[in-house]
């Protein structure tokens, strides 16, 4: 049996290898391309992503891609909805599209110079409104406006073309945290810090990044977070 399985077993390691590098030449043009590739679509469509260096972008762009790209700006008018909203306005200020770019790679690098920058920047981001806005407008915002997404859908089309990328796992950027903690978004069930009526239920609001995968741990805060929301006292 094992005789029998051998040539199968090297094709499959050969189409593996094969969309490793497609998969690296996506990487090196993911400015131009369309950057929503699925390992699954990649197998799928091998033979199609091939020419890829003869290929547009346009040429690649099937109905997969352009539901994918519909659903991400969906997605994005909806988070921009509530963003917008009162109460989130209330206690939010000044929104902007943010991307991982190479300008966030290069400050997210641990070193002493980072550290002493983001210092920096966190103290103007807490100073006056017109400095914050300053600061926002000129060194974080990267090519694209709120005003100019919510109001243009190919400046929109564009952000996602250009922003959209794979996430590994990311969590704690809301993280949960008693009353008196300056740095929690969160209570301990969910309920967001200020706004009344919402809760936050994802790997968001851990409060230290979990030494495991993501999935698990977010299905057993949402049972128990869902739970305490039955509760009449919650």
């Amino acid at each position: 049996m094992l005789v029998e399985l051998t040539p199968q077993l090297e094709d499959f390691i050969g189409e593996l290898i094969g969309i490793s590098a497609e998969l690296r030449a996506l990487q090196a043009r993911r400015h131009e391309l369309a950057p929503l590739y699925s390992v699954k679509r990649l197998f799928v469509q091998r033979r199609a992503v091939r020419g890829i260096n003869e290929t547009n972008a346009e040429e690649l762009d099937g109905p997969g891609l352009a539901r994918d790209l519909d659903r991400l700006m969906a997605g994005f008018r909806k988070m921009a909805t509530l963003q917008m909203s009162a109460p989130v306005r209330a206690v939010t200020d000044k929104p902007f599209p943010a991307s991982y770019s190479d300008r966030v790679r290069k400050v997210g690098v641990v070193n002493a110079k980072n550290k002493a920058l983001t210092a920096i920047a966190a103290a103007l981001m807490d100073g006056p409104a017109a400095l914050r806005d300053y600061v926002i407008d000129n060194f974080v915002v990267e090519g694209f406006t709120f005003d100019q997404v919510m109001r243009d859908d190919d400046a929109l089309e564009a952000f996602v073309r250009k922003s959209a990328i794979g996430v590994w796992h990311a969590s704690c950027s809301c993280r949960m945290g008693r009353a008196d903690d300056p740095m929690a978004v969160v209570d301990a069930q969910g309920r967001v810090k200020g706004v009344q009526g919402l809760r936050v239920v994802d790997a968001s609001i851990f409060p230290v990044v979990p030494c495991a995968n993501t999935n698990f741990p977010v299905l057993m805060t949402a049972e128990k977070i869902a739970d305490r929301m039955q509760t009449p006292s919650s």
